[in-house]
């Protein structure tokens, strides 16, 4: 899993757009999985006894706000517990992370139609209640290198809207368009992009109220009221939530206890302690809230004052919105139980973890079972050497050859005369080189001879290591994990697939894409040849190779799976409704020429109707899209960039097929609302500005104002900016367009401030990448 540096969302390997604030990504290496400190130690004492499996992919909705990370498991690791997706950088110091709704995050098998891909993570329609979970550490010198992009709501009573920003390191505030005043007073020294961004400060919907943290500590102050103090609420403070009238703060402590505190009252009341790295679920007013302890007991608390427990060893949950049913596994178990009942409702056994569940219209989950066999080492080899091993003997080695025997010497005195001796001694002379010559001849065929013993040992030897390694792999055996998934009605359940890899979900329908591996009797198959001891084959298991790997794709409405009629899907996304796909294809670039071979990849977008479980009328939207990862739905259709220049941070974006415009800043989706797009052009990594600019969809082009770094657009369609922002000072002017006009509001402002609404349903704070917050170290 990989972490926004904005806001520090966790995303699935491979996102190009943070799904929480917007800001587009790096891909990194896949890293592990982010979780708590508890969860991470228990992974860690367990690692080599469970699986472990690459992370699911999950779709993008463009401008929602986001629910709990997909299961993930995967062989030759303990099952680890998901983590959360973070609602504010709030505390300065390291801290545990808590999820939304705690499941086992499993991460299938990676297959080449998902070869490294870059799939933007999934998001929830919003529900009417909220989430509280623990924000990861805060660093202390945290260096913003990415565009941030923000969900925020500017909140006001009425017609009047708040603007915060950060001035002479303090949090001012400007009542609609007026002066704007000091709101804190030696506020701790701060890196506002990271600690004073999307979810740090939150404003009553009134707007007379505003809540913001201080030296690790909460505050909330009357945001009319220039010369009043501000009244602590409590120290140590690592996460907070308001209810709409800021009447009621839930803030959880780093001592992990969840308390309430109520403003009239000016008094808190303790909520729960002893907390695991879990969820906290809750309703708008604070009535009821559900969380789990460190023991891993599921408990709901009712109006501050009643307990119930749902029950113990819950390691994954879910609530429904009235939180008076539960879906949760127990022990591997998948149980259902209403709050009003004492005995639970058993679901399904063998449990490993949830994808999804419906509570809307009867409940109806997808889930996720895990198969365990066992098989031999010697059923993943393929024998090629045994043939030739088995006519192969022991070779014999040559015999050296005896040393010749000479004739005796011939010595004049033993001849009458010269002409004998002479006669003697050449005689004596030929035998002797016959001799010798007859001699290196043997000589040389035994050296012939000992080299081709010695390959035919060396051969024979392998022949015997070989045979040691049979016997060894004969002898090891291994578990194998495989996974089913599975769909329940509310009655009944339905195997819908073995050899479960990765899906894509719908939001608000239980419709899935799916993809399911071609079986095999055996997860690899390695050549004796290729293999040189049984760690080959132990490491092939561990980490098999997917190059060879085959998969087909389906798609399930319910508990009625199809295959699609769609091959090679690199991404893709499904809508809300469930009635729509959108997915990308490789374009094949064998035969085409191109004058840079280090040009990316390019893809064709494709849109098809999903009815019924089936999916038909496949569509192009548009070819050479510039990459596989860079698109979203946005209102019912789909946002996506071409031509993506990566020295410049420059792409074009495109809207259902039509130019929004060219040259664009590239790093982040354009902001959104009421049918306009609001974005940078020309912007220039020297100065670190832009020119801005809004769009109607279909309309023209209305430029705003040049050389601007910053921009929030407000829900009324008004747009707060920084103009001439100098990098060396780190001050800019604050600007506010509205009604076609600009008027400058403050100046030396070094940022401006978002508000965090878990309704807001569209993106509108966009910082361009060049900022540096240097003077915050």
């Amino acid at each position: 899993m990989i972490f926004c540096n904005n806001c520090g969302k966790q995303l699935e390997d491979g996102t190009a757009f943070c799904d929480n604030c917007g800001a587009k990504l790096e891909q990194p290496q896949f890293d592990d999985q982010t979780q708590s400190l508890e969860q991470y130690q228990a992974a860690q004492q367990a690692q080599q006894s469970q699986p472990v499996q690459p992370t699911e992919p999950q779709f993008n909705q463009y401008a929602q706000p986001v629910q709990p990370t997909e299961p993930q498991f995967a062989p030759q690791a303990q099952q680890v517990q998901p983590t959360e997706p973070q609602f504010n950088q709030f505390a300065q110091q390291a801290q545990p992370q808590f999820t939304q709704q705690p499941q086992p995050q499993f991460t299938p098998q990676p297959q080449p139609a998902f070869a490294g891909a870059n799939t933007t993570a999934a998001v929830k329609k919003p529900m009417n209640k909220k989430i509280l979970i623990i924000g990861a550490a805060a660093a202390a010198a945290v260096v913003v290198a990415l565009i941030l992009v923000f969900i925020f709501v500017f909140a006001g009573g009425g017609s009047s809207q708040n603007y915060l920003y950060l001035k002479d390191n303090e949090i001012y505030i400007s009542n609609n368009g007026a002066k704007g005043w000091e709101l804190t007073n030696k506020l701790d020294k701060i890196d506002p992009l990271y600690d004073y961004n999307t979810y740090s400060c939150k404003i009553s919907e009134d707007g007379n109220r505003i809540f913001y943290p201080d030296k690790s500590a909460l505050y909330y102050k009357n945001t009319h009221d220039e010369k009043g103090e501000a009244t602590k609420i409590a120290s140590k403070v690592y996460n907070y939530d308001i209810d709409a009238a800021g009447s009621k703060v839930l803030y959880f402590t780093g001592d992990h206890n969840l308390y309430l505190y109520s403003v009239a009252k000016e008094d808190k009341e303790k909520i729960a302690s002893d907390l695991a790295s879990s969820s906290f679920r809750y309703n708008d007013d604070f009535s009821k809230i559900a969380y789990r302890t460190a023991d891993n007991s599921l408990y709901l608390n009712i109006n501050g004052s009643e307990k119930v427990k749902v029950d113990s060893e819950v390691s994954s949950w879910y609530a429904s919105d009235d939180f008076g049913t539960f879906v949760y596994i127990k022990n591997g178990t998948l149980y259902k139980k209403n709050v009003s009942d004492e005995d639970k409702e058993k679901i399904a056994s063998d449990v490993d973890s949830i994808r999804e569940v419906y509570f809307d219209g009867g409940l109806k989950i997808y889930y996720i079972k895990t198969n365990e066999s066992t098989i031999s080492y010697w059923d993943c080899v393929i024998d090629d050497l045994a043939d030739s091993d088995a006519n192969m003997t022991q070779p014999e080695p040559p015999e050296y050859p005896e040393y010749p025997e000479y004739p005796d010497y011939p010595f004049s005195f033993d001849y009458d005369s010269d002409a004998e001796y002479k006669k003697a001694k050449e005689e004596y002379d030929k035998k002797v080189k016959e001799i010798e010559d007859a001699y290196d001849k043997a000589l040389e065929k035994y050296e012939a001879d000992n080299d081709k013993y010695w390959e035919e040992y060396s051969a024979y030897s392998d022949k015997l290591t070989r045979d040691e390694l049979r016997k060894s792999l004969k002898e090891k055996t291994s578990t194998v994990y495989t996974y089913s998934l599975y769909y329940f009605n509310g009655t009944d359940e339905t195997k819908l697939c073995d050899n479960y890899n990765t899906s894509y979900l719908s939001t608000d329908v239980p419709v899935m894409i799916y993809s399911q591996q071609e079986s095999s009797e055996t997860p690899v198959k390695l050549k004796m040849s290729e293999i040189n001891g049984v760690y080959d084959v132990e490491y092939a298991l561990e980490y098999p190779s997917n190059s060879n790997t085959e998969y087909k794709w389906f798609i399930a409405s319910e508990g009625n799976s199809n295959e699609a009629a769609i091959n090679d899907i690199y991404s893709c996304i499904v809508s809300d409704d469930g009635k729509t796909l959108y997915y990308i294809v490789a374009e094949d670039t064998d035969n085409k020429e191109s004058e840079d071979s280090t040009s990316e990849e390019k893809f064709t977008l494709y849109k098809a109707e999903v009815s019924n479980g089936t999916v038909s009328g496949e569509t192009v939207i548009d070819t050479e899209i510039s990459s596989g990862y860079g698109f979203s739905i946005l209102d019912n259709k789909i946002i996506y960039e071409k031509d993506y220049d990566s020295k410049n941070q420059t792409a074009s974006f495109y809207y259902d097929g039509e130019l929004i415009d060219d040259d664009m800043y590239a790093d982040a989706l354009p902001a959104y609302q009421d049918g306009t797009f609001y974005y940078f052009t020309d912007y220039s990594s020297t100065s670190g500005k832009a020119t801005l600019n809004c769009k109607k969809v279909g309309g023209e082009t209305t430029k705003i104002k040049d050389d601007v770094s910053e921009f929030c657009l407000l829900p009324d369609g008004s747009v707060l900016f920084i103009y001439d922002y100098s990098k060396n000072s780190q001050k800019g002017e604050l600007h506010l367009y509205r009604n076609g006009n600009s008027e400058k509001l403050d100046d030396d402002v070094e940022r401006i401030i978002s508000l965090y609404n878990k309704n807001a349903r569209y993106k509108s704070h966009i910082i361009l990448s060049s900022y540096s917050n240097d003077s915050y170290e």
